[in-house]
């Protein structure tokens, strides 16, 4: 892996390599014999020095970015995560775990909310009235949002978590019946 340092200079060392080919051309043609046709004018000397000066320049500095991306970008985690229990009622509590360790300080998580499958006495349309408290378990950060709604995201700073836990406490009517799932989970800086 490449460290900001060493991307740094590599980078200087490519632009100074490129700066050399640009003038060792012009040195090198101001010495040679008068050309003609269309290899006489002086903007073709120049266009053939950027074409084989800038692309080792630009492909380190697509490397470096390339790198950076890698090591500070967003990192889908949706298919790591686990809840349980699926099914649960107003106040009922759930457990969402991520598996292995974050690579990242921050946690996005989005829930779904919907209604719970099946023949429930009463059951009735809930979601609109539904929302999600959610806690992370462990960790030293105060990373709580109560009262999301299902679909919203919520940020939860991990606060050099090793294992991931979140509690999400169900606010819904009585007698609603919900199902919660994970519907986006990404860790970012």
């Amino acid at each position: 892996m490449l460290d900001l340092a060493g991307a740094i200079t590599l980078l200087v060392v490519s632009f100074a390599a490129a700066t050399w080919q640009l003038i060792w051309v012009r040195q090198s043609s101001e010495n040679d014999a008068p050309a003609t046709g269309l290899r006489a004018g002086k903007a073709f000397k120049t266009f053939r020095s950027f074409a084989f000066a800038l692309p080792f320049p630009l492909l380190i500095a697509g490397v470096i970015w390339t790198e950076l991306v890698r090591d500070t970008g967003e990192v889908d985690v949706t298919g790591r995560t686990h809840i349980s229990p699926k099914v649960v009622q107003n106040g009922d509590t759930l457990t969402v775990t991520l598996e292995g360790q974050p690579n990242r300080h921050r946690l996005r998580l989005t829930l779904r909310a919907a209604d719970a499958p099946g023949d429930w006495s009463g059951s009735q349309f809930c979601v609109p009235e539904t929302q999600l408290g959610v806690a992370l378990l462990g960790g030293n950060g105060k990373a709580q949002a109560e009262r999301v709604d299902s679909g919203e995201h919520v940020d939860l700073r991990l606060g050099g978590s090793t294992k991931v836990r979140a509690q999400i406490t169900v606010h819904t009517d009585l007698g609603c019946h919900m199902e919660v799932s994970v519907l986006k989970a990404v860790l970012h800086d």
